[in-house]
């Protein structure tokens, strides 16, 4: 299969499954407070999952390409001897490097 429909999916799936958590979540967070056993903590942690949820939904497959380097990822290459040029995005960078290190073996 290709790396770009298996991407969509992994990220298709992501989603999905992040939606059902952040739903049952809102849906416990808003009826735990009116049973007999459930209670503030019980509204309060299925928040905090929720919110956990919307803080880690995934990106989309390659959008980290178009990030600016990081300062490890920028001193890896000048240690591999690449000249980085200015405005340069973290995907090219890591190309530059990959092709780096195929030259030297």
């Amino acid at each position: 299969m290709d790396t770009g429909v298996m991407a969509f999916l992994v990220y298709f799936v992501r989603a999905a499954g992040l939606f059902l958590a952040i739903g049952t979540c809102g849906v416990l967070a808003v009826v735990l407070p009116f049973t007999k056993d459930g209670g503030l903590l019980a509204a309060a942690v299925a928040v905090l999952v929720a919110a956990g949820g919307v803080l880690s939904w995934p990106r989309w497959p390659g959008s980290w390409r178009t990030d600016a380097p990081t300062d490890k990822q920028i001193a890896y290459a000048e240690n591999l001897g690449i000249r980085i040029p200015a405005g340069i995005t973290k995907g090219r960078l890591s190309d530059m490097i990959e092709a780096a290190k195929q030259v030297r073996g």
